[in-house]
């Protein structure tokens, strides 16, 4: 998965989250409350979630804000 947390449009630039794989926890994200979150996915077979193309004007890209942990 790449994202920014800058509500740019996430590329192959933007920073990859990494996971430890399907059985694992990935890492964690700390940010302020109310950040703009943008991402888009890739499968292990190379498919771009949503036929996102992160290399035009493409805005099909996910997006969020991150919200307070609760629990």
């Amino acid at each position: 998965m790449f994202y920014t947390l800058d509500g740019s449009r996430p590329t192959f630039d933007s920073t990859l989250y990494a996971s430890a794989g399907i059985r694992e926890g990935g890492e964690t994200l700390t940010v302020p409350a109310g950040t703009k979150v943008h991402w888009f996915s890739v499968d292990a077979a190379g498919n771009i979630e949503r036929n996102y193309r992160p290399d035009d004007d493409s805005l099909t890209f996910n997006r969020g804000w991150a919200t307070l942990p609760t629990g």
